[in-house]
């Protein structure tokens, strides 16, 4: 069974497999950010929840394997920004990849709650990966 053996997946193991940096510290307007210094790094909001934290670093993750990376003032970055559409993809596919949600969903049906659990991944997100397999 494909869920047993990869889900959820270990984004500390794929950062590290990449030699990616991964801390967590409180940020005042920012759920994340990433950034080149003497390696890749990932910062992630401390205070969200575990299923928010997951869905930041995967998306940090998108950044990084897009090569979409750029200086930032710490400006607010605009949800329609395509870099940032790429980015969230990319975190939807690799939190959720396609035949380990098919299976969940013939195992669990198509429950946002629980799939959300099964995954770690934000219920609307997983809305969205349900929407991109199934509509």
């Amino acid at each position: 069974m494909i869920l047993e053996d990869t889900i959820p997946v270990d984004l500390y193991r794929v950062a590290r497999e990449f030699g990616i940096t991964i801390d967590e510290t409180c940020l005042s307007r920012l759920r994340g950010l990433c950034f080149w210094w003497d390696q890749f790094r990932i910062i992630v909001d401390a205070r969200l929840s575990l299923i928010e934290r997951r869905w930041v670093i995967a998306h940090e993750l998108g950044h990084y394997f897009h090569r979409e990376v750029g200086a930032s003032s710490g400006r607010y970055v605009h949800a329609l920004d395509p870099r940032e559409i790429r980015a969230d993809d990319y975190a939807r596919k690799l939190l959720m990849p396609k035949d380990a949600f098919h299976e969940a969903v013939s195992l669990y049906g198509c429950d946002a709650v629980v799939l959300e659990r099964v995954f770690g991944a934000p219920r609307r997100q997983v809305e969205k990966r349900s929407q991109e397999l199934f509509c």
